[in-house]
């Protein structure tokens, strides 16, 4: 158990040095990022369902890659990583001119085997 522990954080530490992370994963997360730009830009051809099978050890890189908090363990076999694009919808009321406003927006939700997980981006990067 230690032995495993210490992996999964030197795998982490090692995932975390920009320049590694962009060599490794830069491929598969500019893929799932472009997926998801293009269906928010309503492009008519994208699927709504994309799925990839990886080892563990590609989990991993997309939890570096994507900034996601990291889980206190290696991730088991099976582990999937789900992420999400919904829109979100919010109705407002504008007094001044009278009326109903909708705006949309986008979040990716990340879930690692059903847990939700939170970015470390800042807000200006």
């Amino acid at each position: 158990e230690t032995c495993m522990q210490h992996l999964a954080w030197k795998w982490f530490e090692s995932l975390r040095n920009p320049r590694l992370i962009y060599l490794a994963m830069n491929t598969l997360a500019s893929t799932i990022v472009n997926a998801m730009l293009n269906t928010k830009n309503g492009h008519k051809n994208e699927k709504p369902l994309y799925i990839y099978s990886a080892h563990d050890s590609t989990l991993i890189g997309l939890l570096c890659a994507f900034r996601l908090s990291q889980p206190a363990k290696w991730p088991e076999y099976g582990s999937y990583l789900k992420i999400e694009l919904l829109e979100v919808t919010s109705t407002y009321h504008s007094i001044k001119e009278e009326t109903k406003n909708r705006k949309r927006d986008w979040m990716v939700r990340f879930s690692l085997n059903g847990e939700v997980l939170y970015s470390q981006w800042e807000n200006n990067e």
